[in-house]
């Protein structure tokens, strides 16, 4: 007996000698999220952004953006940036792609917070 699942009727745009069609779904919904949390991350500190897709059949491509820079290196759908400084304090976004049809996720605004002098740390020890 085989095992394997069979696609539902629903999803097939025609059949041949009983073989199913797989109707292309467009990528949509594109999202965003961020470790640290709330996009705020210590200068030196890594950044990790990961971008989810809610619906669309693949094989879906991933480019990541930041504004005022273009395209960033990476191709998956996490990107980690490591030893950020102060220049990477900007609005990031990755947009993805099914060779038809492309989507964009809304732009995050990440902010690179500068480390603590010495003077501002409690003094009444």
């Amino acid at each position: 007996s085989e095992n394997h699942q069979r696609p539902s009727q629903s999803h097939c745009l025609g059949s041949l000698w009983g073989l199913c069609f797989l109707q292309r779904v467009p990528p949509s919904g594109v999202s965003l999220s961020v470790q640290p949390p709330g996009a705020q991350v210590t200068l030196g500190d890594s950044l990790v952004l990961s971008c989810a897709v809610a619906t669309g059949t693949g094989p879906l491509s991933f480019s990541w953006h930041r504004e005022g820079s273009g395209a960033l290196p990476g191709t998956s759908s996490h990107l980690e940036l490591h030893h950020i400084g102060d220049n990477d304090s900007s609005q990031y976004w990755c947009r993805v792609s099914d060779r038809n049809s492309v989507t964009e996720s809304d732009p995050l605004n990440v902010t690179v917070l500068g480390p603590l002098p010495p003077w501002t740390w409690d003094q009444h020890q």
